[in-house]
C-alpha cells in the first residue's frame, strides 16, 4: 500500500465579508466546508466541479497559500496547518503549483533562464554553474530547445508558456504538484500534449498530482481518483473509471451528461442542470444540491448527507443512484 502524501481532514475555509462604517464582518463566503480527502504518493487525485465550487480554494488551502479556519492538513506524515517561518519555507520546496494562465504567472521582464534559476536562488541551492546546467535540463524535460533560455515569455505560444510553467514547478523536485486548471486556457490539440507531458513527468520523476478542473472530460485519462465538489463540499469520490461508468450522485451524473460527444455520428441531446448555484454567502440547509436536484425530497432540504460508501466509491446523497 502506497503511503499517504497529503491528507486533509474536515478543513473549513471561509472569507469574511466586511462593510459599514467600522468595516465589521457582516457575512462570510463559505468557500470550503468540512472537506476531507487523501492522496497517495505517485497518485493523481482530481477535484472537479462548476466554477465557484471551492476546488481552487481547497487546493490553495492544502498548500498553505491560504490559512484554514479549522481542520487538519498532514503532508508526508507531518501536520502543516500551523507551520510558519523556516518550516513553511521548506514546505514550499515540496509543494509547487502550475497555474491556469502561464502568462500571468511568468515575470514578463525576465528571460526563461532567469525564471527557471529563480527557485534555486530563493532557496540558496546549487552553484552558479550548476544552476545554468539545471536550466538546460529542465528545458529538455519539458520539450523545449535550449535556445528558449534567452527568450522572454511573450515570445512563446500558450502551450510553450505552460511548458515553462511546468519546468519551474518541477525545478526543486517537489513531492506534490498542484495543477490548477493547467490546460483550460489552451487549444484542444495542445491540451492533450500538456496532459501527456504531465503523465510522462509523473512516471519519470515519481510526482504526486492534485489536479483541478471544471471539465470532467479533461481529467478522465490523467486521474487515478476523482472528487466532485459542489458549493464547498465533496459530493462524490471514486476511482476515475468507476466514476464515469457508475456515477451515483445526481450532480455527477448531470456533469457527465453535459459532456459533448466529439463523434458527429453519435450526437446526443446535452443535458443541463436547472437553476443557478446558490450563493456561498448563504448556502442552503440540508443537501446543498437540493435546490437543483430533480430527486430532492423534504429530507434533502433538512438533513445534510454524509460522504460514505464502500470499495472506495463514496457519495453524499440520501438517495444515491443505482
Amino acid at each position: 500500500m502506497s503511503k499517504v502524501m497529503i491528507k486533509a481532514e474536515n478543513i473549513v475555509k471561509y472569507f469574511p465579508v466586511r462593510g459599514g462604517i467600522f468595516f465589521r464582518e457582516i457575512g462570510r463566503v463559505h468557500a470550503v466546508s468540512d472537506v476531507s480527502f487523501e492522496i497517495a504518493a505517485g497518485e493523481t487525485f482530481s477535484l472537479v466541479g462548476e466554477s465557484g465550487c471551492g476546488k481552487t480554494t481547497t487546493a490553495r488551502s492544502v498548500s498553505r497559500l491560504y490559512d484554514i479556519q479549522s481542520g487538519k492538513i498532514t503532508f508526508d506524515g507531518k501536520p502543516i496547518e500551523k507551520l510558519k517561518g523556516r518550516d513553511l519555507r521548506e514546505l514550499r520546496r515540496n509543494i509547487q503549483i502550475i497555474f491556469q494562465d502561464p502568462m500571468d504567472s511568468l515575470n514578463p521582464r525576465h528571460t526563461v533562464r532567469q525564471i527557471l534559476k529563480e527557485p534555486f536562488e530563493i532557496h540558496g541551492l546549487l552553484t552558479r554553474k550548476e544552476r545554468e546546467e539545471e536550466v538546460l535540463k529542465l528545458l529538455d524535460l519539458v520539450g523545449l530547445p535550449q535556445t528558449a533560455a534567452r527568450k522572454f515569455a511573450h515570445e512563446f505560444s500558450g502551450g510553450q508558456r505552460q511548458r515553462i510553467g511546468i519546468a519551474r514547478a518541477i525545478a526543486l523536485k517537489p513531492k506534490l504538484i498542484i495543477c490548477d486548471e493547467p490546460v483550460s486556457a489552451l487549444d484542444v490539440s495542445i491540451q492533450s500534449e500538456i496532459l501527456n507531458l504531465l503523465l510522462q513527468l509523473q512516471r519519470e520523476l515519481g510526482l504526486t498530482y492534485l489536479f483541478i478542473a471544471h471539465n470532467l472530460a479533461v481529467v478522465r485519462h490523467i486521474s487515478d481518483r476523482i472528487g466532485v465538489m459542489y458549493l464547498g463540499k465533496l459530493v462524490e469520490v471514486a476511482p476515475a473509471e468507476e466514476l464515469y461508468r457508475n456515477p451515483r450522485h445526481p450532480y455527477t451524473k448531470a456533469l457527465l451528461d453535459s459532456i459533448p460527444n466529439p463523434d458527429p455520428t453519435k450526437r446526443k441531446q446535452l443535458q443541463t442542470i436547472e437553476g443557478e448555484i446558490p450563493s456561498p454567502r448563504n448556502p442552503p440547509s440540508g443537501c446543498r444540491f437540493h435546490t437543483r436536484c430533480p430527486f430532492a425530497v423534504e429530507k434533502c432540504k433538512k438533513v445534510d448527507p454524509v460522504l460514505t460508501g464502500k470499495e472506495g466509491h463514496d457519495v453524499a446523497c440520501h438517495f444515491p443512484l443505482a
